[in-house]
């Protein structure tokens, strides 16, 4: 076989190999972000089986990787199982179709029988021959090594440390294989927690912004609230102010009233000119209680106007005047001094009501004769 045809073909098989594992992890991330985040949602859900089958293409990746990719880093071998290839390529074209696709083991069964027969065929037939060839390359490192140092070396002594530095190389890209998945993740979600901080930093100034505008207001609201208290508080001392003035002008309105009332109802009486007529005490005040005062000129005031009445009626001394002596106006005087006296005193006015009432009497009867 031409070395030049087995290079190009040994570095298309890898390459392809690495390729599709790319394409799968990109596939399957895109069929898990539409997923539901729900156990119970992910099995009714329609792209359920897709993801069945993306995991169960992931598992046959990841054994081929482990079997294969040891020896491909290190230049040993290429990726031999085209077929497998192959078939994992119509799989996830299958899956990227908007076809319903079948149950995982129907779908996956090729893929199994044909990944399982070339991992048996590897580690029968190609990995004795890969440690035979490895074998050799030591021993040709360990002579050019023995070569160039001038000095003949024991190549028993130097294999342990190449192999050690070998296997170290190779624990570290399995470290660096399998980490790197795990800090793509993690950087992802960095990002996104991020992008989250900064949305809530402008969250957190939007409100702080709001609450000095909102405390602005509540102290502009307390300054008018003060303001409307003062304005309240004189218009309370004006109320008060008007209500003082509305009760003393009722007082004195009322006062007024009954003292003009009480002078109405006394000069109101028809009374005789030959009536002697004693007007009011300059010293009665409204104050006196006017209700005996006002029985008793009622009845002395109504005796006199009866009499009066029945004598202009009979007319039997029409021309004849009435005389009246000085003795009687004084008598007048007297008996009108007493009243006054009973209504200063309304104790005393059960006492002198019939001396009053019989003085009164006998004062009408001389003038009638």
């Amino acid at each position: 076989v031409c070395r030049k045809f087995n290079e190009v073909g040994s570095r298309m098989l890898s390459r392809g190999f690495i390729q599709l594992e790319k394409r799968h992890s990109t596939i399957y991330k895109r069929v898990k972000s539409l997923l539901p985040r729900r156990e119970s949602e992910r099995r009714v859900h329609p792209l359920s089986r897709h993801c069945d089958i993306l995991q169960g293409v992931e598992t046959r990746i990841s054994m081929l990787s482990m079997t294969y990719m040891k020896y491909i880093e290190n230049n040993l071998l290429c990726f031999i199982p085209g077929k497998v290839l192959d078939e994992m390529i119509n799989v996830l074209t299958f899956v990227e179709s908007d076809c319903t696709p079948p149950r995982t083991h129907q779908l996956l069964q090729e893929l199994r029988d044909l990944s399982s027969m070339a991992m048996e065929h590897f580690d029968e037939h190609i990995l004795p021959r890969v440690k035979e060839h490895k074998e050799q390359m030591d021993e040709r490192r360990q002579a050019l090594i023995a070569s160039f140092s001038g000095s003949p070396t024991n190549t028993k002594q130097v294999k342990p440390f190449f192999v050690q530095q070998v296997n170290d190389l190779q624990k570290i890209k399995k470290q660096y294989k399998t980490y790197k998945h795990h800090i793509a993740y993690l950087n992802q979600n960095t990002q996104k927690l991020i992008q989250k901080i900064k949305r809530q930093n402008k969250r957190l100034k939007a409100q702080s912004i709001k609450i000095r505008d909102q405390e602005r207001k509540i102290q502009e609201q307390s300054v008018k609230i003060q303001e409307q208290e003062v304005a309240i508080a004189d218009i309370k001392k004006h109320m008060d102010e008007w209500d003082q003035k509305y009760k003393d002008l009722t007082t004195e309105l009322m006062r007024a009233r009954d003292y003009i009332l009480l002078k109405t109802s006394s000069s109101s009486k028809p009374i005789s000119e030959a009536a002697p007529y004693t007007s009011p005490p300059k010293f009665f005040k409204p104050s006196i209680k006017p209700r005996m005062a006002q029985i008793l000129l009622k009845n002395n005031y109504s005796s006199l106007h009866l009499e009066l009445e029945r004598k202009r009626k009979s007319n039997l001394l029409p021309d004849i005047p009435v005389k009246i002596s000085r003795n009687r106006n004084e008598e007048g005087e007297a008996n009108s001094k007493e009243t006054l006296v009973a209504l200063k005193d309304p104790d005393k006015v059960n006492e002198n009501e019939g001396r009053i009432l019989s003085l009164e009497n006998e004062k009408w009867q001389k003038i009638l004769i």
